[in-house]
């Protein structure tokens, strides 16, 4: 029968464990709320409606990505009482590999963000060039279409991230 011996040099190393983990969970918050802070800045740089619906998703990846986190953090407390029992060091590993790719797609989400950011005001200055250079009747009709396509688009974008 193995019998489990709760010494100083264990506490230490559960409560560096759990401080690893403990930081890694507030890593993982903090780049959800980057993602949601930059989702309404692009969101009001482009002139569309920040709706409650980003905030429910914002919600509902907190609570997923913090399930995977859970499943790491046990995989990890058996590795950790398993190892320790023969004398091995062990670091969270599995939290520590989740929280990188939860980090990576935290990463890729910011920069989507970051390029449809840019892709509106290429498109807008693009407009701006077609209205500016509009001399004659012909330009200033074909102008006038741009610019009603483009708010057109615009609002059908808006309506679609509203729902």
């Amino acid at each position: 029968m193995l019998e489990l011996e709760i010494s100083h040099h264990f506490l230490h190393s559960m409560g560096v464990h759990l401080g690893i983990c403990g930081m890694l969970w507030a890593v993982i918050v903090l780049a959800i709320l980057v993602d949601l802070w930059d989702r309404i800045y692009t969101n009001k740089k482009l002139g569309k409606k920040v709706s409650s619906h980003k905030m429910r998703i914002t919600i509902d990846k907190f609570t997923e990505y913090w399930r995977f986190m859970l499943i790491a953090f046990t995989i990890d407390t058996v590795l950790f009482i398993g190892f320790y029992l023969y004398h091995i060091p062990l670091l969270p590993y599995a939290s520590m590999a989740l929280c990188i790719v939860l980090l990576i797609i935290e990463i890729k989400s910011l920069y989507e963000h970051a390029k449809e950011r840019k892709s509106e005001l290429v498109q807008l200055n693009d407009l701006m060039q077609i209205v500016i250079n509009a001399t004659t009747s012909a330009d200033a009709k074909d102008a006038i279409k741009s610019v009603s396509e483009f708010i057109t688009k615009s609002r059908g974008a808006v309506q679609d991230n509203g729902q």
